[in-house]
This record gives structure tokens, C-alpha cells and sequence, in this order.
């Protein structure tokens, strides 16, 4: 065999590399060719495709000004939106605060210039509703408000941030522990319709599990993680009054903690800024038999519990003030029902990465329940225990139709014994 020279080695390398070179335009060629087409699959929406902002179905809904209409849509009517507007410094908060940018510092921020904006402040507060009032996906709100995409994301949080600090102004949205007398006035409106066995109790306290999107981040996915519930969860816990409203609340704790746990800041509030001889009405997963909280949260007993009685008339006393304690426990039911109710977007599952943006949605969804009730007056709470039903005469025939309605179908009743 003949030696094979350096020119035809050299030869040969250079053809590899060229076959290499070929290989790789080859393949970038192809990748070229998908992205491209990956970037004609995308969809999205562009200003022509929308309405512009003031002639956009909330536009038209706003000037349409019907009640009817502003619940369903604001869960609340329209003079609660104007007074929240103004009033309520909804408005002047909007055309004074510049809008938050991640890439420059709040100190170095230009001045708010409102008329440039998309959305007049009607419409800003309009989408903050919106959003909490709905399950929709941010493409429905880009229809219905006439707004781009990065636009809706950027104003949607910014007044959302606005509306926490109007409400935490507002006495109307206020959440706060009642005094002694409140605390009369509400023992004696339970007292008129359950009877003399619950003197003293003031309110209702029940747990409230709301769900959160699963993370990837190991240590945020095991505190979230509720085992009863087999899901994610923010633990959450609230305390009723009588006429409807949130008196406390304990917010964004994580799933994985028991409502004993979340309530710690509570039994602080029930053992300091409670006077004696008034107490909590609650279910059996709060410590009433503790001994530095006993008599203050009063709970029927778990199935087959004993109780301490000696005879029979001390065994049916027993019963009737445990049936009293289950029918007046119901409204806290009805609480959760009227905040959830509203408020739509607590039953989606809320971001595991920013535990900020959890509590500002669960913040403003509390204080707006709170002027739901006080000044639209749409509460479940408030109209069965409102006192005036009963100086009219027609509360007792409305309340003994609800009820027995409740009794038959009492989600509450089913896990508890109270035959001696």
C-alpha cells in the first residue's frame, strides 16, 4: 500500500469540516423555519381588534348606571362605586399616583399624568371589581375593557394596590374587635332569636381553606399542602358578627396549618379585649376545653363525646344548649357563603410565588364584604338577625320558613349527637 500524503489528510479534514458546517445550517435551517412558525401559531389580540376604552362594554355599562347590573358585575350598586370613587379617594389616589415601574425606583418615578393613561379612573376601578367579582380570563377583561394585554396586567395590580389603601381609610370597610358594648348589642341580637342558653355570645368563628396553585418549589408546595383536602390551600380564619360583618380576620397562612393554629392571634384578642361572660360560638377544631380559653369559644361536643351531667334535667339543658350552639354556629356558614359568594375569584386557585399578591386580594375581598354589607345590605348574616324583621312582625314567619328549610338541609347538624 502507498503512503498516503499530508495534502490528501488536509484534504480529507477540510470535507468533514465542511460536512459539519452543512449539518449545522442544516438543522439551525429547521429550527429557523419552526420558530417561525411557532411565531405564526401564537395568538394574541392588537388594538384593532378591540374597542377603544370609551366605547367599551364597561363604558356602556357605567353610563347605563343600573344597580342590577353594578352588583352582579362590582358586587356592589352604584352609589357604593361613586361613593368609593370619590369619597373614598379612589379617584384622586388614581390621578396622583404614577404608575410603578420594575426598572426604575419609586423616589425616581416621572409625574402621573392620568389623561394619557387607557382607563379614566371609573374604568380602573371598574377592572379591580371586575377581576375580584369574576372567574374570567384576562382576554375577557381585554374585551370588555378595550385594553391591550400589557396594559390590563399593569393597571389591574396597580388598582388593586389603590383600592387596599382607600379601604383601609374607609370606617365603613373596617375590620375591628368590638367593645363591650358592641359586643351587648350583638349577644342580644342572638340571644332574641336563639334564646336565653347563648347570653353572651357575640359572634362566629369558622376556618376558611381557599385554593392556591401548586409551586415547584419543594419547601412552598409542603406548607401549602392540606392532607384533609388532598389539594393547596391558604388557611384563613374569620370571625362573624351578628349583623354580617367581619369583626377579625386572620389572612394567607399556609394550608398545611390547622385552624387551632391559625387562630393563635385570636385567642390573644378573645383573652385580653374580651370582657368575661362573652364568648364565641364555634366547631369542635377549636380548643374550648383549654383551660386558659375555657368559656370564652363555646363548641358543641364531638360524636360520641361524654358530657358532664348528673341527671336528666342537666342531660336535656345540655342538649337544648348544644342545639342552640349548631343553629347559631350556621351563620358562619352563611359568612362564608356571602364572601365567597361575591367574590369569585377566591375560588381560583390563587399564585403559590407571590404570597403578596395573595394577601392583597384576601385583604380587599374582607374590607369589601365589610361595605358590602354595611352599605348594600346584601347579607345572609344581617337579614335573619336584623331586629327590625322582628319589631314588624314579619321576621318570625320569614325565620321559621328559612329555618326549617336550614334544619332539613343543615351541612353542620349531620356530625354531631345530642340524644343523652
Amino acid at each position: 500500500m502507498g503512503r498516503v500524503s499530508s495534502l490528501q489528510i488536509a484534504a480529507f479534514h477540510q470535507l468533514r469540516r465542511r460536512r459539519r458546517l452543512a449539518l449545522v445550517a442544516v438543522i439551525l435551517g429547521l429550527l429557523g423555519i419552526r420558530e417561525r412558525n411557532q411565531r405564526r401559531t401564537r395568538f394574541y389580540l392588537t388594538r384593532g381588534d378591540l374597542h377603544l376604552p370609551n366605547n367599551s362594554p364597561w363604558q356602556k355599562l357605567y353610563e347605563a348606571g343600573h344597580d342590577s347590573a353594578f352588583i352582579l358585575t362590582t358586587g356592589i350598586d352604584t352609589r357604593v362605586f361613586h361613593f368609593l370613587l370619590t369619597e373614598g379617594g379612589f379617584e384622586n389616589a388614581w390621578c396622583t399616583t404614577p404608575l410603578p415601574r420594575a426598572d426604575v425606583p419609586a423616589i425616581n418615578l416621572p409625574k402621573p399624568r392620568p389623561w394619557a393613561r387607557s382607563l379614566t379612573a371609573s374604568g380602573a376601578l371598574g377592572l379591580a371589581l371586575h377581576y375580584l367579582n369574576s372567574t374570567m380570563r384576562d382576554v375577557d377583561l381585554h374585551l370588555v375593557f378595550g385594553i391591550l394585554p400589557a396594559v390590563c396586567s399593569r393597571y389591574r395590580r396597580f388598582a388593586l394596590v389603590l383600592l387596599l389603601r382607600c379601604l383601609e381609610k374607609l370606617p365603613e370597610a373596617a375590620i375591628r374587635w368590638p367593645k363591650e358594648e358592641e359586643m351587648r348589642k350583638y349577644s342580644d341580637l342572638i340571644t332574641r332569636r336563639h334564646g336565653n342558653e347563648l347570653a353572651g355570645a357575640f359572634g362566629m368563628v369558622d376556618g376558611c381553606h381557599l385554593p392556591v396553585a401548586c409551586s415547584g418549589d419543594l419547601d412552598i408546595q409542603n406548607a401549602y399542602y392540606n392532607g384533609w383536602c388532598s389539594s393547596h390551600f391558604t388557611s384563613n380564619l374569620f370571625v362573624f358578627a351578628p349583623d354580617g360583618t367581619i369583626i377579625y380576620a386572620t389572612v394567607n397562612a399556609p394550608g398545611s396549618w390547622h385552624d387551632s393554629k391559625v387562630a393563635r392571634s385570636l385567642y390573644r384578642k378573645i383573652i385580653d379585649k374580651t370582657p368575661d361572660n362573652f364568648f364565641l360560638i364555634a366547631d369542635t377544631a377549636f380548643p374550648a376545653s383549654s383551660p386558659v380559653l375555657r368559656g370564652r369559644i363555646r363548641c358543641p361536643p364531638k360524636r360520641n363525646a361524654v358530657a358532664p351531667f348528673q341527671t336528666a334535667e342537666e342531660a336535656f339543658r345540655l342538649v337544648r344548649f348544644f342545639e342552640k350552639l349548631v343553629s347559631a354556629r350556621q351563620a358562619a356558614e352563611w359568612g362564608m357563603h356571602a364572601l365567597q359568594g361575591p367574590f369569585s375569584r377566591l375560588k381560583m386557585p390563587m399564585p403559590s410565588h407571590d404570597s403578596a399578591f395573595r394577601k392583597l386580594i384576601l385583604d380587599i375581598c374582607s374590607r369589601l364584604h365589610n361595605l358590602r354589607t354595611r352599605c348594600v345590605g346584601i347579607n345572609q348574616i344581617k337579614t335573619v338577625y336584623e331586629e327590625v324583621w322582628k319589631q314588624n312582625g314579619v321576621y318570625m314567619e320569614f325565620a321559621d320558613m328559612l329555618f326549617k328549610d336550614i334544619h332539613a338541609n343543615d351541612r353542620i347538624r349531620r356530625y354531631y349527637v345530642f340524644v343523652p
